[in-house]
C-alpha cells in the first residue's frame, strides 16, 4: 500500500529545470536526497554559470583537489582571489591542473602570487577555456617577461582559440610589449576589458622612434589592435583609463567595428567624442558615462543630438553628471531601455518624469536606479507608476523624496521587484512597511511641523528642522502603533511583503521598528538583508525577522542595538547564514558570538570590527570550531583592547 502511494520520480529534465532556481549550497543538499537527485543535481547544463571560488590558501589547499572528483565535473568556472598557484611546488599540483583546465570554461585570477611561467604552463591546458580574467597581477607583469618566448606564444595561440572575453583590469605595470604578446595568444577576442590601466596618450621618446613602448601601454598600441579585430570586437571596457574626446573619436571611427558594449566612466571624455561614438556605433545597446561630468554640461541641442542616436540604447548609465537643460526631451527619444541609473544625476525630477512618461520603455525597463536624487515625492510617485515591470530599484539616500505614499505606489504597480534599496529615506515609517498609508485614519493624521509648534506638553522648542523631524518621526511611531492595534483586517493591505519576489533587501539607517517586522516581512524568495543604523529594532524584532525568513543568508545588522539573546535567536533560525555583519553592536560580547558555533555551521563571512566586548581571542576560538569560517573582520578590536587595558 505504501508503494501505491508513493508518488512516481519526477523526470530528470524537471529536476535540473527546478535546481536551475536553487543556489550551490541548496544544490548539493538536494544531491544526497536520493541516486535519481544526485544525478539531476550533477548535469553540465545545471552548473555551468556556477563559479567555484577560492579566496585563500587554505581553501585552494583542502577545496582544489576535491575540485578533480568526477561529481563535481559539472562545474566549469573557477575564480581564484589573493593565493599562490602552487603549478611549481610538485607534481600533484600539476597533475591536478591538467585535469581541471580543460574543462573549464572561464578563469579568473586575481590577486593572485604568481611567475609568468607558473601563468603560461596553466593556460596551455585550456583548450576550452571562452574567459580568461588577469586582474591585478603584478608579479606576471611587472618584470615584462612574460611570453617572450616566440614558441609559447604560438602555443597558446593554437590553444586559445576559443577565448572571445579577456579582463586584464587593474594592472598598472601592462606595457606595449606586453599587451601585444597577450593579444597575439587570443585570436578570436571579442570583449576586452583595461579598467584602471593606466593609457598614456602619446608614445614617449622621440616621434620619429615607433616602437612598443617596453615600460607603458599607450593610446597608438591599442588603437592598432582595435582596428585588426574590428570585425570581431563587439565590446570594451575602458573605465578610468586616462581617454579623452580625441582618442574615443578615433576609437569610434575606426573601419568595420560595431561595438556593443562601451564602459567609459572616470574619463576626461568631451561632448564631441561621445557624439562622434553614439553615430558611428549603431549597434551599440550599452554606455556607461559615470562621473563624465563635461559630456552633457553644456550645449543641450548637442546633448539632445546624442540622445537622439542612442535611440536603441538598453543599458544607460548616467551616474554623476549634469544635466541641466533639456532632460525631458533628450530621455523621450530612448525606446528600449532596459536599466537607467541615475544616481546623484544633477537635474530636474519633473523633467526626469516627463521624459520617462513619454518614452517607450514603459515595458521594457527592467532596473532603475535613482538613490540621491532631489525630487518631490508626487514626482517620484509618478515615476513609479510608470513602469510594472521593473525588478530592481534603487532609492537610497533620497531624503525628502520616498515617502510612505511613494513605498505605496511601489508596492501596488511593481510587483516583481527582486532587488529593492531604500536604506536612508528618513521619511519612510511602519505606516508604509505595512500598508497603513492608505487607510483613511492615516489621511487624517496632522503631524507637527517644525516651525509651527513652538510649545507642546510644556516643553519649549526652538523651531529648528532637526527638532521638528523628531517630532514628526514619533508621531508617525505613535500612529502606526495606535493603527497596528486597531486593524484587524491584514488581508487587504498593500505591506512590504507583497513583493512576493523579493530576493535582496536594503534598508539601512530607516526608522523601522517591531511593529513593521511583526505586520510585513514574511518572504519566501529573500536572500539578503541589510538592516544596519536601524535602531528602533529590538531583540524580538531580529528574532521574528529570522524566523519569518529561514531562508537568509546575508544578513547586515551593523550598529543595532542588538544582544546577545537576540543575536542567538537569529542564528538558531538561520541556518543558511553565510554571511553576518555585526560591526559596531556595542551590547554583544563574546559569549554570545561563540554560540555562532553551535548554529551557524555554514557561516564564511564574519564582520565583529569595533565590538567593544568581544575579545580577539574569542575570534580565534569561533575559527577553530567553524572551519568554513575564513573570512572574520575584526578591525578596532586590539586597540580596543589595550585602551580597556590601560583605564583598569
Amino acid at each position: 500500500m505504501a508503494t501505491c502511494d508513493t508518488p512516481p520520480p519526477l523526470p530528470e529534465e524537471l529536476l535540473v529545470k527546478i535546481f536551475g532556481y536553487l543556489n550551490l549550497n541548496d544544490v548539493l543538499e538536494c544531491s544526497l536526497v536520493n541516486r535519481h537527485w544526485y544525478r539531476a543535481t550533477h548535469t553540465q547544463g545545471l552548473h555551468r554559470r556556477t563559479w567555484l571560488r577560492f579566496r585563500n590558501q587554505l581553501d585552494l589547499t583542502e577545496g582544489f583537489p576535491r575540485v578533480t572528483a568526477p561529481h563535481l565535473w559539472a562545474f566549469t568556472k573557477i575564480h581564484l582571489q589573493g593565493i599562490a598557484l602552487n603549478y611549481n611546488e610538485g607534481g600533484s599540483w600539476v597533475h591536478m591542473w591538467s585535469q581541471i583546465m580543460p574543462r573549464l570554461s572561464s578563469l579568473v585570477l586575481e590577486k593572485v602570487e604568481a611567475s609568468p611561467n607558473d601563468l603560461v604552463a596553466i593556460l596551455k591546458w585550456g583548450h576550452n577555456l571562452r574567459e580568461i580574467g588577469l586582474i591585478n597581477l603584478r608579479d606576471v607583469f611587472m618584470s615584462g617577461t612574460i611570453l617572450e618566448s616566440k614558441l609559447e606564444r604560438s602555443c597558446l595561440n593554437g590553444v586559445l582559440t576559443k577565448v572571445t572575453t579577456l579582463d586584464l583590469a587593474h594592472n598598472s605595470f601592462l606595457s606595449d610589449v606586453v599587451f601585444e604578446r597577450m593579444m597575439e595568444c587570443v585570436p578570436n577576442l571579442a570583449h576586452l576589458s583595461l579598467r584602471k590601466c593606466p593609457i598614456l596618450k602619446t608614445p614617449m621618446g622621440p616621434a620619429s622612434e615607433k616602437k612598443p613602448n617596453r615600460s607603458v601601454l599607450t593610446f597608438s598600441v591599442l588603437l592598432e589592435f582595435i582596428r585588426k579585430q574590428a570585425q570581431r570586437l563587439q565590446s570594451l571596457d575602458l573605465v578610468d583609463t586616462n581617454l579623452d574626446g580625441m582618442r574615443l573619436q578615433d576609437i569610434a571611427e575606426v573601419d568595420n567595428l560595431n561595438l556593443r558594449t562601451v564602459k567609459l566612466a572616470k574619463n576626461p571624455i568631451s561632448q564631441e567624442g561621445v557624439l562622434h561614438l553614439v553615430r558611428c556605433q549603431k549597434s551599440l545597446t550599452s554606455l556607461d558615462l559615470d562621473q563624465c561630468r563635461r559630456v552633457f554640461l553644456d550645449y543641450p541641442a548637442t546633448s539632445l543630438q546624442i540622445f537622439q542616436e542612442m535611440e536603441q540604447i538598453q543599458d544607460l548609465n548616467l551616474r554623476l553628471l549634469s544635466i541641466p537643460k533639456g532632460l525631458d526631451t533628450c530621455l523621450s527619444k530612448l525606446h528600449n531601455l532596459v536599466r537607467l541609473d541615475c544616481t546623484a544625476l544633477d537635474s530636474s525630477s519633473k523633467h526626469l518624469r516627463k521624459g520617462l512618461a513619454s518614452s517607450k520603455s514603459q515595458k521594457s525597463l527592467r532596473s532603475l536606479n535613482v538613490s540621491s536624487f532631489m525630487s518631490s515625492p508626487e514626482n517620484f510617485r509618478a515615476i513609479l507608476s510608470l513602469f510594472p515591470n521593473l525588478e530592481e530599484f534603487s532609492a537610497e539616500n533620497c531624503q525628502e523624496a520616498m515617502v510612505d505614499a511613494c513605498l505605496h505606489t511601489l508596492l501596488e504597480t511593481c510587483p516583481k521587484i527582486k532587488a529593492l534599496n531604500i536604506g536612508s529615506c528618513p521619511r519612510l515609517s511602519d505606516l508604509g512597511f505595512c500598508g497603513l498609508a492608505k487607510v483613511d485614519q492615516a489621511d487624517q493624521v496632522s503631524f507637527v511641523g517644525p516651525i509651527e509648534c513652538m510649545k507642546l506638553d510644556g516643553k519649549i522648542f526652538l523651531g529648528t528642522s532637526a527638532e521638528g523631524e523628531v517630532i514628526n518621526d514619533a508621531a508617525r511611531m505613535s500612529t502606526a502603533r495606535t493603527l497596528a492595534e486597531t486593524c484587524h483586517d491584514w488581508t487587504d493591505m498593500a505591506k512590504l511583503d507583497k513583493l512576493s519576489h523579493l530576493e535582496r533587501l536594503t534598508l539601512c539607517n530607516s526608522d523601522i521598528t517591531d511593529i513593521s517586522i511583526q505586520r510585513a516581512f514574511n518572504f519566501f524568495c529573500l536572500r539578503e538583508i541589510n538592516l544596519s543604523k536601524c535602531l528602533f529594532i529590538s531583540d524580538t524584532g531580529f528574532i521574528m525577522l529570522s524566523e519569518r525568513n529561514p531562508s537568509l543568508e546575508v544578513v547586515d545588522i551593523s550598529q543595532t542595538s542588538i544582544t546577545d539573546s537576540g543575536l542567538v535567536g537569529c542564528v538558531q533560525a538561520l541556518r543558511r547564514l553565510v554571511k553576518l555583519n555585526v560591526s559596531q553592536c556595542r551590547s554583544l560580547t563574546s559569549s554570545g558570538i561563540l554560540q555562532l558555533a553551535q548554529f551557524s555551521t555554514r557561516l564564511r563571512n564574519l564582520d565583529v570590527s569595533l565590538c567593544p566586548k568581544i575579545k580577539t581571542e574569542t575570534i580565534d576560538d569561533l575559527q577553530s570550531r567553524l572551519p568554513r569560517l575564513r573570512n572574520v573582520k575584526i578591525r578596532g578590536l586590539e586597540i580596543l583592547e589595550c585602551i580597556q587595558t590601560f583605564e583598569d
